[in-house]
């Protein structure tokens, strides 16, 4: 006679265990950094965009692990549908930030109606290194960097400019992207100067404009319009020297689109990939 089995209830599964997020973003950001190095603030950017991702994920798969991709139960495509729609809700993280205010906060932006909004350069008109007038309607539907300089500065501007040249071989023969340096001294940087200081360093005046002009109007769009000083807060009027080292990156609408730090060449090679990044959008 067969002896009787007992029949065992069926085993629960243990709920899905899944790593922090704080964990699972350091390992995607060890894997990144060692293929691509990114700035502070690209970091920022990235650990945003998981964080967003990932807290909206966890939200939609519970316990549950993820669902494979050749999964074809209505649960599971139920599930890949609002994965899909959480990851176009972090889509915007992957474009560039707005910077809004002189502290350089970066500001995503996925309704269009909000643009109106946001902080914009205002006209101006100034002069370039071959005579020529140089205003916001040179630049109009063009995406453009925007510096400050003078042509007696000792070390930094030299540094800088030199940096910059990269970004004009870069985008040469795109004329979707110019290059504005305005000179901080133009009662010294007269037209010959900057002509001068242009050949001194290969500058190309299709391309990169060396500008001059009344020093009121440009002190006033450097810190009212590119928020371009040092000594951020403080109360400042043409009579106290302005000085930068950012570097601007801005949109066809004349919108601050990306700050870095000029005498740096990483941030200058960042600067060129977000430029390329710029226009695709």
């Amino acid at each position: 006679m067969g002896a009787y089995v007992t029949a065992q209830p069926p085993q629960q599964q243990p709920p899905h265990k899944r790593p922090p997020i704080e964990q699972r973003i350091k390992r995607l950001n060890d894997s990144l950094s060692k293929s691509l190095p990114v700035t502070a603030a690209q970091k920022k950017t990235i650990d945003d965009a998981y964080t967003v991702f990932f807290t909206q994920a966890d939200k939609i798969t519970g316990d549950n692990p993820p669902p494979r991709p050749d999964a074809t139960d209505e649960k599971s495509k139920q599930m890949h549908e609002q994965l899909r729609k959480a990851v176009n809700t972090t889509v915007v993280y992957n474009n560039l930030p707005y910077y809004n205010s002189e502290d350089f906060t970066p500001l995503w932006v996925n309704n269009t109606d909000s643009l109106k909004y946001l902080h914009a350069i205002r006209h101006f008109s100034f002069t370039d290194q071959d005579g020529a007038v140089i205003t916001s309607e040179t630049v109009a539907n063009k995406i453009y960097v925007a510096d400050f300089f003078f042509t007696s500065c000792p070390g930094i501007c030299k540094k800088l400019t030199t940096n910059l040249l990269a970004v004009q071989k870069e985008f040469m023969n795109d004329a979707n992207v110019s290059i504005l340096s305005h000179s901080v001294t133009p009662d010294i940087d007269s037209v010959a100067r900057l002509k001068q200081y242009a050949g001194d360093f290969g500058i190309v005046s299709t391309k990169w404009h060396l500008l001059t002009g009344n020093k009121d109007s440009i002190y006033t769009i450097a810190r009212k319009d590119y928020f371009a000083d040092e000594d951020l807060g403080v109360q400042k009027d043409v009579n106290d020297f302005l000085h930068t080292e950012n570097v601007l990156l801005i949109d066809k609408h004349k919108r601050i689109r990306g700050v870095y730090k000029g005498t740096s060449p990483l941030e200058i090679k960042n600067l060129v990939t977000d430029i390329h990044l710029l226009e695709q959008e």
